[in-house]
């Protein structure tokens, strides 16, 4: 632990300090840090302030002040012209600084979980691209989000947003926003013509309560005790969750499956994890992975079915700092043509199954999807974003918009599978790059309404 700063500026009364954040924290103090520093972590320092001294770090980059018990930021935070990247997860803001808006730089702001009720006009720079306001108190965006022209990826989930800003169709480059668990009854006209929307997390607001005509009924959560899971050891972890291998002994029969273990509910970015349980069980289709019931806390949970990794893959990975809204493949990353042609049927067809019922995804990503080394076999995973969008303030044209969005979602994907096609056998990679550039394209248009629909996408795949 370390010791107590007289000024105030490292309080070990806030629980355990992290030893290097708060050294670095006394080096700042001093101004023994080199000003040429690009990046640096106070996180966990014990801070309540942040020292004036952070002004001189002039080619500062990235600043990571989480898990402290800050709710201002000193005004010599406008000298930090170089800042792309400002985390400040879990202090005590309940409102942005101002100071914030002054920095040319900013590409990437996290203020999650933190107690924000109100944000000022003032605080937005405008070159922010992805904005992270997850798990606080927000009633209302303000006017300027308008002013973010570039602004990308955008997370407010487990807010109380009772309405979206007009002004938020002027971001024209947004591709993805999480709005789960808040209290929206109905989103701004234009909203679902965004031309470059492909992800959108609505579950948990009004404007998706009830069900219409072919909605997917949800039934009844088959409840596994936890004295017939015996967890072993991680496969796997996202935002969502952890994957673990587990045996499930039960009805006198023993299984191996994968248990995912939820993260705390008000952090998770897709919202919370009751909704992945309901839209769990009311899917069966042979290219998603089989929910076979979910387990209770402290271990809330879903039991699916167990993909062996010596035979199955994540098609992808993550987006990074870098990519923002987009995935990414590991280095030399190529899929074989006919791999590739099966892996994008199955998804394509778990989407047209999903969008029958009335369901949409939310997060269709290459590294949401299983594929069989083998074959290409798909198997679309992580529910954590759908939701239900038949009923409610969705009809009509608003829920055909809603399904050419994620078609959007799945255009990225062919993109990206289509730019690493290795030849197959009949050394027909160049064909098939080119007919799924072309149904890229198709789903891709900037006209959200002159998109195909996923069993048209189906089809054209089909023929390919």
């Amino acid at each position: 632990m370390a010791s107590h700063d007289p000024r105030g500026l490292i309080d070990t009364t806030k629980g355990e300090v992290n030893e290097e954040s708060a050294r670095l924290c006394r080096e700042l103090v001093a101004n023994t840090l080199s000003p040429t520093l690009t990046e640096l972590s106070l996180k966990k320092a014990g801070l309540t302030t942040l020292p004036p001294q952070i002004g001189a770090l002039a080619a500062l980059r990235k600043l990571d002040v989480g898990f402290n018990a800050l709710s201002t930021l000193p005004s010599e935070i406008s000298n930090l012209a170089s800042l792309r990247i400002f985390f400040a997860l879990g202090n005590a803001f309940e409102s942005i600084p101002t100071v914030m808006g002054a920095l040319p730089s900013l590409y990437m702001m996290s203020f999650k979980s933190n107690r924000l009720t109100h944000i000022p006009e003032e605080a937005l720079a405008p070159s922010v691209e992805w904005l992270i306001l997850t798990d606080n108190k927000l009633t209302a965006l303000p006017k300027s989000i308008g002013k973010l022209a570039g602004l990308k990826k955008c997370m407010l989930s487990n807010n109380k947003l009772a309405a979206l800003p007009d002004e938020i169709v002027q971001c024209r480059q947004l591709e993805l926003i999480r709005l789960a668990d808040n209290n929206l009854a109905a989103l701004p006209d234009g909203f679902l013509a965004l031309p470059a929307l492909a992800w959108l997390g609505l579950a948990g607001n009004p404007c998706c309560a009830g069900a219409g005509d072919g909605a997917a009924a949800a039934p009844t959560t088959k409840w596994v005790p936890l004295d017939e899971l015996d967890v072993h050891e991680q496969l796997g972890a996202g935002g969502g969750g952890f994957v673990h291998r587990a045996t499930w002994r039960g009805g006198g029969e023993t299984s191996e499956v994968a248990l995912k273990i939820f993260r705390d509910a008000a952090t998770v970015s897709d919202g919370d994890p009751a909704h992945e349980i309901d839209v769990g069980f009311a899917l069966t289709h042979a290219n998603v992975i089989r929910v076979l019931g979910a387990s209770p806390a402290p271990k809330l949970g879903l039991v699916l079915e167990l993909l062996s990794l010596s035979e199955w893959k994540e098609l992808g990975l993550p987006p990074n700092f870098d990519t923002c809204a987009r995935d990414t493949y590991p280095p030399g990353a190529a899929f074989a043509t006919d791999h590739a042609l099966r892996t994008l049927r199955g998804v394509a067809a778990a989407a047209a199954h999903l969008h029958a019922h009335g369901l949409t995804h939310g997060d269709l990503y290459a590294h949401n999807v299983m594929a069989r080394a083998s074959d290409g076999e798909a198997k679309l995973g992580d529910f954590g974003a759908a939701y239900t969008y038949r009923g409610g303030a969705f009809t009509g044209v608003h829920a055909e918009a809603l399904e050419r969005i994620e078609v959007r979602a799945f255009g990225c994907l062919v993109e990206e599978i289509a730019a690493r096609l290795v030849p197959g056998v009949e050394d027909d990679t160049g064909n098939l790059a080119d007919a799924l550039g072309s149904i890229a394209r198709k789903c891709m248009a900037e006209d959200v309404a002159a998109r195909p629909g996923f069993d048209e996408v189906s089809n054209a795949l089909l023929c390919c």
